[in-house]
């Protein structure tokens, strides 16, 4: 049985997948704080965690118990498939003048929250940050312009796709 996960899939609701979020406003299939679920699974048990736009709501801290807790669970070849903004695609169009200052204000804090107080950003990564972070765990690392999310746009958010393969790591671009 192959097993998606959608974790802080807000209105990104997707078929196949099991759609994770904190806010039952949005609809998901369960109503939990995703880390904690992802923490929970089994050892080798998903093949697929999707998470757009939703590491940059985890503290640092958080977001590297994600990324590992995350490999855990995965099967072998699984993957882990993440993407958010790029804070220094963000400071070069902000300095090209090409961003507005409140888009720039919104990719780096995030949108309104309304009664969620947990919908802020906590955290900004550039691209090699978060390639830095996921090299950490995984053997494989894939950077694509490529965006897969409703809500993401190439220009701002970055694309990566994690894959566990066996115990060595090495990195590819």
């Amino acid at each position: 049985m192959v097993v998606k996960i959608n974790v802080g899939s807000g209105d990104n609701y997707l078929e196949g997948y099991v759609n994770i979020d904190a806010q039952a406003s949005k609809n998901p299939d369960v109503v939990v704080d995703a880390l904690l679920y992802i923490k929970e699974l089994e050892d080798n048990s998903v093949d697929e965690i999707l998470a757009e736009q939703f590491v940059e709501h985890l503290s640092p801290a958080d977001a590297h118990v994600f990324v590992v807790a995350s490999r855990r669970v995965l099967k072998p070849g699984g993957k882990l498939i993440i993407e958010c903004p790029d804070i220094a695609k963000v400071a070069i169009a902000f300095a090209e003048r090409r961003t507005p200052f409140w888009r720039l204000l919104q990719s780096c804090f995030g949108g309104e929250g309304g009664a969620n107080t947990n919908y802020g950003h906590k955290w900004g990564y550039s691209s090699a940050s978060m390639r830095g972070l996921l090299l950490e765990t995984f053997n494989e690392v894939l950077e694509s312009n490529t965006m897969s999310s409703p809500s993401s746009v190439a220009e701002r958010d970055f694309h990566f796709e994690a894959i566990k393969k066996g115990f060595h790591l090495e990195a590819t671009k």
